[in-house]
């Protein structure tokens, strides 16, 4: 958890008027030493975007309970001219409140524009705040207050990165380039380093870390550095506008230089930005499937079969069209009325029944899946899809399609008679 504690400058306002919040003409600034208001906090709690706030107060003020505890928070507007959000903090354990009754009035709230009027977006400096506690005898207390937010962490605003990478022709190469856009409320100056790294996952569910372990960097340089010689450059399209690229190679089968091989398989690319500070973003996890890929499934109204397209014409071991034994299927109930899923044959996208439709020949790119649902489905029941194993399917190169590859949808809810 990255959290930031702030330097503070206060001003304590004392207002005893007994009716009138504002406007006591006798009211006064002070540094009264018996206000009921003690130690101050606030926290922005950056990989969660969230604010905190917290106030000691004292239970009773002459005899008088405490009636509310109130904090009105003005963002980054240093005038505070802007409406403030008027936030209630509790002392009841919950809502970001730790322990109940402990005398600190505290309150976690998320930090974005549908739950606050004045969140912080992009923003350095300095951020505005009055803490309020009111008494029985309406006798209110105020502390005008404001918050360095020092370091603000990199954020990670968008990926661009395909989902399936199909092999060029054997011994081609071909080049994607990959982009991380990142913003930085302390400039992109202050921006060390944008990349990310691979890990292969394995037919048993385990994986590797690709690249001998090291960060695959990206770069904002508009495709004008020598990264490595000869002449092999990121890529990028623009320098200095926050997307970071680097143009990763993707090699065909055959290439007589093994150490110019492209995996094929299952990756999660995780990215990540660090700044200056050696502060890291959140990480963004992205799938890619390299090699023989599902593509995309298109499930019929009725539930009674599901089209699954394939990056690359499908075969089983022996070089033949596929059949149901090459597959697995996954059901999950989710609370629904259905209570199974299976194959019950492969065919052809030619016809809806199973019957009529025709046998697979081989080198298909779309096969329709019929299926046997028990139960009437509910529309919140999912299939996955999957190879029975890591020698099940392959495309015309022989390149076997990762066990742990799938593909899933929504089973639709039946209305019909």
């Amino acid at each position: 958890m990255k959290f930031h504690s702030y330097t503070r400058v206060n001003s304590f306002f004392l207002f005893l008027c007994a009716f009138i919040f504002w406007g006591c003409p006798d009211s006064a600034s002070t540094t009264d030493t018996d206000s009921p208001l003690g130690e101050l906090q606030f926290t922005f709690l950056q990989d969660d975007q969230v604010l905190y706030f917290a106030i000691d107060l004292a239970p009773s003020v002459r005899g008088n309970k405490l009636n509310k505890a109130m904090v009105s928070w003005y963002g980054t507007d240093a005038t505070r001219m802007v409406t403030p959000d008027r936030l209630e903090l509790k002392d009841e354990g919950e809502s970001g409140d730790i322990i109940e009754n402990d005398g600190l009035y505290s309150l976690k709230i998320i930090n974005d524009s549908q739950a606050l009027s004045n969140p912080i977006d992009n923003d350095t400096g300095r951020v505005y705040l009055d803490f309020e506690a009111t008494y029985k005898n309406n006798a209110s207390f105020v502390v005008q207050d404001s918050f360095y937010l020092g370091n603000i962490i990199p954020r990670i605003t968008g990926i661009g990165a395909p989902d399936i990478i199909t092999l060029p022709e054997s011994g081609g190469v071909t080049f994607i380039t990959v982009t991380a856009t990142v913003r930085d409320a302390n400039g992109l100056a202050d921006i060390r380093r944008v990349g990310f790294v691979s890990y292969h996952l394995l037919n048993d569910s385990t994986s590797i870390l690709l690249n001998d372990g090291n960060i695959i960097n990206l770069y904002d340089d508009g495709n004008e550095v020598i990264i490595y010689e000869p002449n092999f450059t990121s890529g990028d399209a623009d320098a200095n506008d926050g997307t970071y690229s680097f143009r990763i190679p993707v090699f065909g089968p055959g290439n007589p230089d093994t150490t110019l091989k492209t995996k094929t398989g299952i990756f999660d690319w995780i990215f990540e930005a660090v700044d200056m500070a050696n502060t890291y973003s959140d990480t963004v996890i992205h799938r890619v499937c390299t090699g023989m890929c599902f593509e995309s499934a298109s499930l019929a109204a009725n539930n009674s079969y599901i089209d699954v397209t394939f990056n690359a014409g499908v075969y089983n071991t022996n070089g033949d069209s596929v059949v149901v034994s090459d597959f697995s299927l996954a059901f999950a109930q989710n609370g629904g009325p259905a209570t199974a899923a299976a194959i019950s044959s492969v065919k052809k996208d030619d016809f809806t029944s199973a019957d009529s439709a025709s046998v697979l020949s081989g080198g298909e790119t779309v096969i329709r899946m019929f299926l046997n649902i028990t139960g009437t489905p509910g529309g919140v029941e999912t299939i996955l899809i999957m190879p029975a194993d890591g020698s099940s399917i392959y495309n015309s190169d022989e390149t076997a399609m990762s066990a742990v590859a799938g593909i899933s949808t929504t089973l639709n809810e039946f209305t019909g008679p």
